[in-house]
């Protein structure tokens, strides 16, 4: 109802932006819905592929625009910065952004940058199956222990424990024989309380911070560290103190989840 009374004042949406999945709750958007939608509106759909990364997904049918920030899981080591946008050719926007870009599009990405993401990206099939191994591991751990009486975790966001990675399925690569998509590195983990995800923050003897990709596995309060001044405002879409969001990275599978047994012991503990 509110579309339609905006679109008889002749206001225009300029976009849909959506990531695939959501950072940090890894939520799944439905494509096809927002394809209808973004052709009965007239309007751009932009779909950011960064936490699914493009190995395990190909969507490109969906987008007008596809983006992705190359600084993750393709470079993979955290020592350049880079992103890309790629126009769908098939798109019924593709003439009206061509131009556009061919106009206002200035390179300026960093030639050293260049050099470190083609050779970074050379490993980015197998760093990725790493990658998606560990994360689905760690999060299926986690998710088991959560069922268990007492368990401090309420939920494990990965989209092959929420419904909406059915959507997340529809658009994952067919196998062959270099590689077998997955999930992506990220997934969050909700606890009961605030203390309580303090305490396995705290304990998790691992590196923390805000990257993604890294061959490194990272921990964040993301909500904290990002809408520490908006804190009521996000809560309504889910993202709560009480989350750990965590960036799964290339070390031993076995080795990672039993820091995360340690810390979660804590976080148990009466």
């Amino acid at each position: 109802m509110f579309r339609e009374a905006e679109r008889k004042k002749k206001r225009r949406v300029q976009a849909i932006w959506t990531d695939f999945a959501s950072n940090p709750l890894l939520v799944t958007p439905g494509l096809v819905r927002l394809r209808q939608l973004a052709d009965q509106y007239d309007t751009v759909l932009v779909i950011d592929d960064t936490v699914g990364s493009w190995a395990n997904i190909d969507f490109m049918s969906m987008a007008d625009i596809l983006i992705t920030s190359l600084t993750k899981t393709f470079n993979g080591y955290a020592d350049a910065i880079a992103g890309s946008a790629i126009l769908n050719p098939v798109s019924p926007k593709y003439a009206k952004l061509k131009p556009i870009y061919g106009e206002y599009y200035v390179p300026e990405l960093y030639i050293d940058d260049v050099v470190a993401i083609e050779k970074n990206s050379r490993d980015y099939l197998s760093r990725t199956t790493k990658l998606n191994h560990n994360a689905k591991t760690l999060a299926e751990y986690l998710h088991s222990r959560s069922q268990e009486v007492g368990s401090s975790i309420v939920a494990v966001h990965y989209p092959t424990l929420i419904s909406s990675g059915e959507h997340y399925k529809r658009f994952m690569r067919p196998v062959t024989d270099d590689f077998s998509p997955g999930y992506g590195c990220l997934l969050s983990v909700e606890f009961k309380d605030t203390p309580t995800a303090a305490a396995f923050f705290d304990t998790l003897k691992l590196h923390k911070g805000p990257h993604l990709g890294a061959p490194f596995t990272l921990a964040l309060p993301f909500t904290l560290a990002v809408y520490s001044k908006e804190l009521g405002w996000v809560a309504q879409y889910g993202l709560k103190l009480t989350k750990i969001r965590v960036s799964a990275g290339l070390e031993d599978t076995e080795t990672l989840v039993e820091d995360f047994r340690l810390a979660l012991e804590v976080a148990n503990a009466p």
